[in-house]
């Protein structure tokens, strides 16, 4: 009987490991669907930009074989590479889901609000320089982890009376802080630590994106998540 309790046991913890693995596999394909969503409405803008103005310069009146070699070259390169983004876009996107504009910082605004009728009140910090500093990029990442916060939030923290958001600067880059004054379920806790499903997307995409991203008990209290973001897009902050 011991043998059999045992084999059971670990029976269980094994399908328990492979659930959790075809979980996170999940998450990072949907990350992978969000990154080519972003890809999309990204580069494939700044890469169509110099096509266009490479095609302009050829036609302002410019002269001699350097200049049209010259322009030439950019705008076959510019087209290769937009032929290659547009390849890569459609082996992310597997399912062939259609893109949508990208959410920023407005939509966080929106957001914040409608959470708030139905939920505790949000103050929502957001310093000038550095919204005004977010590219498109940075801003959809903003707006992703906002989301899940307060996802989270509802979820796990019903005993939370307020929600403090704040986006910061920090050298080359900018700090978003989501705190609430609820208390975090040992089970959240552990997830979160451990890398709770949304938060691994979350960390990838910081990660990916040269930043980090922490969730835990606040030393005031509470939960808090905080994630720095560069502005570069490739250097750690």
């Amino acid at each position: 009987m011991l043998t059999v309790v045992v084999a059971a046991y670990s029976l269980t913890l094994r399908r328990q490991d492979a659930q959790r693995l075809r979980d996170l596999a999940a998450v990072r394909a949907a990350e992978r669907l969000e990154l080519s969503r972003e890809l999309h409405d990204l580069v494939a803008h700044h890469v169509t930009g110099i096509v266009v103005q490479a095609r302009a310069a050829r036609c302002t009146g410019l002269e001699g074989p350097p200049a049209d070699a010259t322009f030439e070259r950019i705008e076959t390169a510019g087209s290769e590479a937009l032929g290659a983004m547009r390849r890569l876009v459609r082996v992310l996107r597997e399912d062939g889901t259609r893109a949508h504009p990208l959410a920023g910082l407005a939509e966080v605004r929106a957001m914040t609000d409608t959470f708030a009728r139905t939920g505790p009140p949000v103050v929502l910090a957001l310093e000038t320089a550095a919204a005004h500093a977010l590219p498109a990029e940075v801003a959809a990442a903003v707006h992703r982890i906002v989301r899940e916060a307060l996802t989270n939030v509802r979820k796990h923290a019903a005993d939370a009376t307020a929600v403090r958001i704040g986006l910061r600067s920090v050298p080359r880059g900018v700090e978003l802080r989501i705190a609430n004054d609820g208390g975090a379920p040992a089970r959240l806790s552990e997830q979160a630590r451990g890398g709770g499903f949304g938060l691994a997307g979350l960390t990838e995409r910081a990660e990916a994106m040269g930043g980090r991203l922490t969730a835990g008990p606040a030393p005031e209290g509470g939960w808090e998540l905080t994630a720095v973001l560069p502005l570069d897009g490739g250097a750690t902050a």
